[in-house]
């Protein structure tokens, strides 16, 4: 069985490659990414203000679950503190905990080249 553990670290340096379909105007990448050869920020989350829908819908930054998937993991199992976020996976549940950049109904969404 393949691990679909994804750390929240890992998602971030995913985003910041590639095209942003619904978000901002980009701005320039930070020193870091610009010595990496990437030109603009398409998307910065430091979690100081976490928006996660509460129902999988409308216009957020982030969405419990995946998209595709029928089950939600509950809410309470996603948190920040301090700016860090914290996912929380139970081995009794029956779907992974995960938070993504897509609505449910696909309505709003981020998408970036290469993640």
């Amino acid at each position: 069985m393949m691990n679909r553990f994804f750390p929240p670290a890992v998602l971030l340096i995913l985003l910041l490659a590639g095209h942003s379909a619904f978000s901002e105007p980009a701005t320039r990448a930070p020193a870091q990414a610009a010595a990496s050869g990437f030109n603009r920020l398409d998307f910065n989350e430091d979690f100081s203000k976490f928006d996660l829908s509460p129902n999988g819908k409308g216009k957020h930054n982030w969405y419990e679950g995946l998209w595709y998937e029928n089950s939600e993991p509950p809410q309470s199992q996603i948190t920040v503190r301090d700016s860090v976020l914290t996912i929380l996976c139970r081995q009794d549940q029956h779907s992974w905990t995960s938070v993504t950049t897509y609505a449910h109904d696909l309505s709003q969404g981020r998408a970036w080249r290469h993640g």
